[in-house]
């Protein structure tokens, strides 16, 4: 081959994997292989904040649900792979990988989350032989395991949205898609919105007692808009206080809040791609942050900076990057390559980490058998 040709091609290829599109002919796909983007984008070496991936490891399997509070611990859900099937809801401690049985039960369970205390854990649990599915109730288990509380109330069906609300208060959502606010001594408070909207996510700022939610008017509508309440008591005697909402955004896909900075980030629908929005909410003021295939969108533990995944464009079903945004800046990193993420992205409390699944074929002779493979990235900055 002659010379300028075999320059041409090593051209080519570094050319294809290091200028302006995120996609790398070099880089396997499903597989957590992280990305010094800088190289990707030449805006984040001129504004001096360099990408370092520390360290990547699996830390076993299943779905990552929530972290405890003393950040020592993440709560996984899983269901065996043979029959008897049961599911599972099993601890992991951080400091060396042993991973503890906390939940096995024939019952489905499903958005476990750690309470505020860390004292034990809040779960939705289902009869996963009821095809109707009329009998999803709220529990919670002690983490000694030594007390588990029904919190619901029979026949609430309870839908697979909860949040923590203050001192060891929880809030669901029954069949009727109205908002149950309670705590363990059974202490309730039942809310509505006036146009029952059908609500897919919540998270409560416990400064200002406000939730914040993603809801529809109509169950079949493709997009959520993102609401705001008060969580105000009407007058003594009614059952169900009316809750006086107000739309922050429509066509709104994912929302993350920053309790600290009296701060929301959210991903909305603009025209053909997704933008990054980032609002104060002491005088409700926009910065639009970026566009791009974003999905979901969380703060990192010190609140500088955004992680989101992003759509693959190569065409694999479900493929997602993970990214990191400087929202100041307006710059993006990127973190892995595409994958099967099949779990939120967990941000450390403490420190710069993420905790994620990811779904992979465990089988060629059984397509449809799947695991789940729990990684943990560290990261700084330079």
């Amino acid at each position: 081959m002659p010379k300028k040709m075999i320059v041409f091609c090593i051209l080519l290829i570094f050319f294809s994997v290091f200028s302006g599109g995120c996609q790398s002919i070099l880089i396997s796909q499903n597989e957590p292989i992280t990305v010094q983007s800088s190289f990707f984008d030449p805006d984040d070496v001129q504004n001096g904040e360099q990408l370092s991936i520390d360290s990547i490891s699996k830390l076993g399997h299943g779905i990552v649900q929530d972290i405890s509070t003393q950040n020592n611990a993440l709560l996984i859900t899983d269901t065996t792979k043979a029959p008897p099937i049961t599911y599972n809801v099993n601890l992991l401690n951080l400091s060396d990988n042993a991973l503890s049985s906390f939940v096995n039960s024939d019952k489905q369970q499903n958005n476990a989350i750690f309470d505020s205390d860390n004292n034990g854990v809040f779960y939705i649990e289902k009869n996963a032989s009821d095809s109707t599915a009329t009998n999803s109730q709220l529990v919670w288990t002690s983490i000694d395991r030594t007390v588990t509380k029904t919190i619901s109330n029979p026949n609430e069906n309870v839908q697979n949205t909860l949040c923590l609300a203050n001192n060891q208060t929880v809030l669901y959502l029954n069949i009727d898609n109205e908002i149950i606010q309670k705590d363990l001594s059974g202490h309730q408070k039942k809310y509505q919105t006036q146009n029952h909207y059908f609500i897919d996510k919540m998270r409560y700022q416990s400064g200002s007692n406000t939730l914040y939610f993603l809801g529809k008017k109509d169950v079949d509508d493709e997009f959520d808009n993102l609401y705001s309440a008060t969580l105000e008591t009407n007058e003594q005697g009614q059952d169900t206080n009316m809750l006086k909402t107000k739309q922050i955004a429509q066509d709104v896909i994912d929302f993350d809040i920053n309790d600290k900075n009296t701060q929301i980030a959210y991903i909305e629908k603009f025209n053909d791609s997704h933008q990054i929005v980032s609002v104060n909410l002491s005088n409700m003021q926009k910065r639009n942050i970026k566009k791009d295939n974003y999905n979901s969108i969380i703060y990192t533990q010190d609140n500088s900076h955004l992680i989101v995944t992003k759509s693959d464009n190569s065409g694999e079903q479900d493929q997602q990057s993970i990214w990191i945004i400087n929202q100041d800046k307006k710059t993006q990193q990127q973190l892995t390559s595409p994958m099967l993420i099949s779990s939120p992205i967990i941000p450390s409390k403490d420190k710069n980490s993420l905790y994620f699944s990811v779904q992979k074929n465990n089988s060629t002779s059984s397509p449809n058998l799947y695991d789940q493979i729990i990684y943990q990235i560290t990261y700084s900055f330079k």
